[in-house]
């Protein structure tokens, strides 16, 4: 917005005056109905995207953290990996990441970062839409696979696919299939991986679950001496295991799809790369669209408004060079003769 404010020239190509700064829009908003803001932006941001829902699509959830320098509302201390004691925002977000399109946003105070957060937003966002247009599966990492999330979802007949946290639980498990080596019956997957399906009830899970074990083979141990537990290499969010004279890095998937087979369901999980590039994308400017971090305003109500104006314009980014164009970032950097390299970010 800063960067248009003064364009004339674009502001003409348009059929305008003049563009709009930030502290313009962020006056022009001050005053109006919360309500009648969240009903606008609704039904801007779906006709990015609602086509789309009647075909098979994934619904990728994340919780990305906002440091703030200010006085907003809902400023608190809470989980914050990059400046820990600072106040910050929450943006419980939920993302399609194979049309790269931002579904929605729902901004919350520092301290609400767990996913039971983000399930009332979520939730009531699905049920206002017919069924038809519904999700085949909703994606997440470890900080969503809780209870309260997966009960939600198994009353609406939902499918889910998580990332467990290495409990303890989880580690005597894979410890024991690591034990039985090759007996444990691993089926090969894509790139080099191997799975085994169980059973798993953890602590605070009112019944048992579909969990997939997967490994990796290693080259060798990356382990630190200092992370060796009871002859156990250890690395956070991960559990190496020696099995059959062989090092293996382990994780554990829980799933309620019963009919998916084991490839077809670790290769969904890895899928979720693209949803971790877009919330990176989110966060950060590239290639002119602006990210969450670059503005702030005091009151609650336009931070969710301008967080939400940021995804749509990603949206629209997103269907100009990804859809409207039919072709890969490769090929548009050939046609307009791009160099290559990790110097042209943000370019």
């Amino acid at each position: 917005m800063t960067a248009l404010s003064g364009d004339t020239v674009m502001a003409s190509l348009f059929g305008m005056k003049t563009f709009r700064s930030q502290d313009s829009v962020r006056r022009a908003f001050e005053r109006v109905d919360e309500e009648a803001l969240t009903q606008w932006i609704d039904q801007q941001v779906d006709r990015t995207f609602a086509p789309l829902l009647e075909l098979d699509w994934v619904h990728d959830l994340d919780a990305t953290i906002k440091v703030l320098y200010g006085h907003q509302e809902a400023a608190r201390l809470g989980y914050n990996p990059t400046k820990p004691g600072r106040p910050s925002h929450v943006y419980q977000a939920m993302v399609l990441a194979a049309g790269k399109l931002v579904l929605n946003v729902d901004t919350q105070a520092g301290n609400q970062s767990a996913s039971e957060y983000a399930q009332p937003t979520l939730f009531g966002w699905l049920d206002a839409r017919d069924r038809k247009d519904w999700p085949t599966l909703i994606r997440g990492d470890n900080a969503h696979a809780g209870e309260k999330m997966m009960v939600e979802a198994e009353k609406r007949q939902l499918p889910y696919l998580f990332k467990l946290r290495q409990t303890p639980n989880a580690s005597r498990t894979i410890g024991r299939l690591a034990k039985q080596g090759d007996n444990a019956k691993w089926q090969k997957t894509e790139q080099g991986g191997e799975s085994l399906e169980t059973t798993l009830r953890l602590k605070g899970w009112t019944r048992e679950r579909r969990v997939i074990v997967s490994r990796r083979k290693l080259a060798e141990p990356k382990v630190e001496a200092s992370s060796t537990t009871n002859k156990q290499p250890c690395l956070p969010r991960m559990i190496i295991e020696k099995s059959g004279g062989d090092w293996y890095e382990y994780s554990v998937l829980v799933t309620s799809r019963e009919e998916m087979d084991l490839g077809r369901l670790t290769q969904e999980y890895r899928n979720r790369a693209d949803a971790e590039n877009m919330f990176d994308e989110l966060k950060t400017p590239r290639l002119g669209v602006g990210g969450w971090s670059g503005y702030t305003t005091q009151d609650l109500k336009r931070s969710q408004l301008m967080a939400r104006l940021v995804g749509l314009v990603y949206n629209w980014w997103g269907i100009y060079t990804r859809m409207g164009t039919g072709r890969s970032r490769r090929d548009r950097r050939w046609r307009t003769g791009w160099p290559s390299g990790p110097s042209t970010r943000g370019k």
